[in-house]
C-alpha cells in the first residue's frame, strides 16, 4: 500500500484530502506546517506527498525545494494543491514545475481528477520496498 504524506494546513481541506487519497489506496499521513514535512517524511518514507502552497512556516514551494534537495525524498512523487492564482493559473504551475512539483491541481478539488492525477503519479513512481 502506497504512503502518502499530506500537508494541508486548512482542516476541512486535510479530511477531504485524505478521504481521497485512502480512496486511491494510499496509508496517509498529514501534517499542517511546511516545517512539518521534512521531519515526517524521513519517518513514513511517503511515495507521494501531497503539497498545499500556502502553509505556516514554509511556503510549499520552499518545502517541495528542500524534498527535492534531501537524498532520501528526491525521488518521492509531488502533487502541489492550491486555490492561489493571483498571478494566473499557468505562472503558479509554472513555479511548481519550477520548484520540483510533478503535478499541480487548483482548488476547488474536482474529486475524479485528483483521483486520477494520484493514480498517474503512483503509476509513474510505484511504492518503495
Amino acid at each position: 500500500m502506497p504512503a502518502a504524506l499530506l500537508v494541508e494546513d486548512d482542516p476541512d481541506h486535510q479530511e477531504i484530502l485524505a478521504l481521497l487519497l485512502k480512496q486511491a489506496g494510499c496509508r496517509v499521513h498529514a501534517v499542517a506546517d511546511g516545517a512539518q514535512v521534512l521531519p515526517m517524511a524521513r519517518q513514513v518514507r511517503p511515495d507521494l506527498v501531497v503539497l498545499d502552497w500556502r502553509l505556516p512556516s514554509l511556503p510549499g514551494t520552499e518545502v517541495c525545494r528542500q524534498l527535492r534537495a534531501a537524498p532520501e525524498t528526491a525521488e518521492v512523487a509531488v502533487l502541489m494543491v492550491t486555490a492561489w492564482v493571483d498571478d494566473g493559473v499557468d505562472n503558479a504551475a509554472q513555479e511548481a514545475t519550477r520548484a520540483g512539483a510533478d503535478d499541480f491541481v487548483l482548488k476547488p478539488i474536482n474529486n475524479r481528477e485528483f483521483h486520477a492525477r494520484v493514480l498517474a503519479l503512483l503509476k509513474r513512481f510505484p511504492p518503495r520496498p
